[in-house]
């Protein structure tokens, strides 16, 4: 969950500096400390984002529930597979579910 590549992209030119330092005067520390910067950074990102993930995906259990009230156990079921694998088939909704193809599509 951590992309720190990012933070490096988005830094190229301190993280350059950065490495160019270490091999011209062995600046280890100040490569240390904008690396834990970067990480810092990312976790922060990535915590937020799972937490909004969550969120979501609460939000949709809700609106499962409002709108599909026969079928929500179903619905459920196929939203939980969505957030573990959220490319799927009507053939894998159909093992999800134990529906028909017409049910699942």
């Amino acid at each position: 969950m951590l992309y720190l590549s990012y933070f490096l992209k988005n830094n190229r030119t301190e993280y350059y500096e950065r490495l160019q330092n270490i091999r011209n005067r062995g600046e280890w520390e100040e490569w240390l400390l904008f690396f834990l910067r970067g990480v810092e950074e990312v976790s922060y990102q990535a915590s937020f984002a799972a937490k909004e993930i969550i969120l979501l995906r609460e939000k949709h259990r809700d609106l499962i529930v409002e709108a599909l009230p026969r079928a929500a156990g179903s619905a459920l079921q196929v939203l939980e597979g969505l957030y573990t694998n959220p490319i799927t088939s009507v053939k894998e909704v159909q093992e999800v579910t134990g529906t028909a193809y017409p049910t699942a599509n």
